[in-house]
């Protein structure tokens, strides 16, 4: 336990050497001069994340459907019912972003319009909050699309793994939760 608390510790004082170094010379990572590597470098683990949450998506969507499942009529209940809970969730999700689409222009117009600071009269600073607001609402929506679309893919897909073996209906439950956490990280932090 000690050694645990040891190398958290380590990693503690190692990460604020890390972002607080040079601090009184001017030369920290938050620095001018490293600000431009740190606007690049976010994008770049952004797209890295995407592409891994890309990755994981595609290995799952690969898995047969109807893999480990010999009779033929077991097989197409599956795929009947796999087919009728994705089309359900779709329609679920358009439905919702029906709705969302006018609370959100209608939210972005007050956010627009109420937020001023006076001291800057020549700034109307709720218009950039209205654009922030829109854009998190748009990230929002892409993320609820990946999630439900790779839910539902993974699920039918870790029920046909489970007949062989638990440890493999794990794996595929993994990499399917993995598409949703790259993926939002991955938009999160391009947003």
């Amino acid at each position: 336990m000690e050694r645990h608390l040891e190398q958290n510790a380590y990693f503690l004082i190692c990460s604020q050497a890390f972002f607080f170094w040079g601090r009184d010379t001017g030369d920290s990572f938050f620095s001018p001069r490293h600000r431009r590597i740190n606007d690049h470098s976010h994008h770049s683990f952004s797209i890295f994340g995407l592409g891994v949450a890309l990755f994981y998506y595609l290995k799952v969507s690969r898995i047969p459907l109807t893999q480990g499942i010999d009779n033929p009529e077991e097989a197409s209940k599956l795929i009947k019912i796999h087919g009728a809970i994705a089309t359900g969730a779709m329609a679920f999700l358009k439905a919702e972003y029906k709705y969302m689409v006018y609370f959100m222009a209608g939210f972005a117009i007050v956010i627009a319009l109420l937020i001023d600071d006076p001291h800057t009269p020549e700034v109307n600073e709720g218009i950039y909050t209205a654009i922030s607001f829109l854009l998190g609402c748009v990230i929002s929506i892409v993320s609820g699309f990946i999630g439900m679309r790779i839910a539902t893919i993974g699920n039918a897909r870790t029920t046909t793994a489970a007949k062989s073996s638990i440890a493999e209906a794990f794996k595929v439950a993994l990499n399917s939760g993995a598409v949703m956490g790259f993926g939002l990280v991955g938009l999160g932090v391009l947003g």
